[in-house]
């Protein structure tokens, strides 16, 4: 067996893992012909969300939760369609309602670029319109906190401290899955995460995605990564000493 079919081998014993999703997905099409009306599933969304993605947006409020206490930024790589950017923005409106903590946001928007390290991932996955977040964000009034940065981080994101040289993050959310841009953007952020502030990551262990455990175990390999144990995501995050 070759290195490529090992990866893809362990890729599907993942999937076989989460059997449960099946039949949550394959009832999608019964639930949207329901009759509910749009705004339905904005005022009632944990009506028809999954466990997985509430477990999701459950851990990721213990982590903020963490790192309340501490100065600085929240940051988050890889955007997607901005769910747990948003997210994040929307508990700094919460719970620091007249602190300077903003939440940057770091995308190119064309979708995840693999190399050969990074296994079967999909070239242009998880792409989305730049505008469109855009708007979002500036519909829900909340771009006083949501920092949208639009760039390629394994090329500008040196300029980008260039230009913000006394930035300090107290949670940085890495959920880019490549690579090359984990290689990247992890020393960058790390020097400027304040002590005992997190880093989060969203495939650590995935075999079916390995470019950001390979990276992580370059950078650093001393480092306890710690779990929560009861969502899939984010499956990793590393408390700085």
């Amino acid at each position: 067996m070759t290195v490529d079919e090992v990866i893809i081998d362990f890729g599907r014993a993942e999937a076989g893992k989460f059997v449960e999703d099946t039949g949550f997905h394959a009832s999608m099409s019964e639930i949207l012909s329901l009759g509910h009306q749009p705004l339905d599933y904005i005022h009632h969304g944990p009506a028809f969300a999954g466990a997985v993605n509430i477990a999701r947006f459950l851990s990721l409020y213990e982590l903020y939760k963490k790192v309340q206490h501490l100065s600085g930024h929240i940051a988050e790589i890889g955007l997607w369609k901005g769910a747990s950017f948003l997210f994040w923005a929307k508990l700094v409106d919460i719970f620091e309602p007249r602190s300077n903590t903003l939440v940057h946001g770091f995308d190119w928007f064309k979708g995840m670029s693999p190399e050969t390290i990074d296994g079967p991932v999909q070239a242009a996955k998880c792409s989305e319109d730049y505008d469109r977040l855009r708007c979002l964000i500036d519909r829900q009034g909340i771009g006083r906190i949501a920092r949208l940065h639009k760039l390629d981080i394994t090329q500008d994101l040196d300029r980008f401290f260039d230009r913000h040289p006394g930035i300090v993050f107290k949670l940085v959310f890495v959920d880019a899955g490549v690579y090359s841009v984990v290689r990247k953007a992890v020393p960058a952020f790390w020097q400027r995460l304040n002590a005992t502030g997190i880093l989060v990551l969203d495939e650590y262990n995935y075999q079916s995605s390995p470019g950001e455990t390979i990276a992580i175990g370059e950078l650093l390999p001393d480092l306890p990564v710690r779990s929560i144990p009861w969502t899939r995501t984010p499956s990793g995050y590393i408390v700085k000493p």
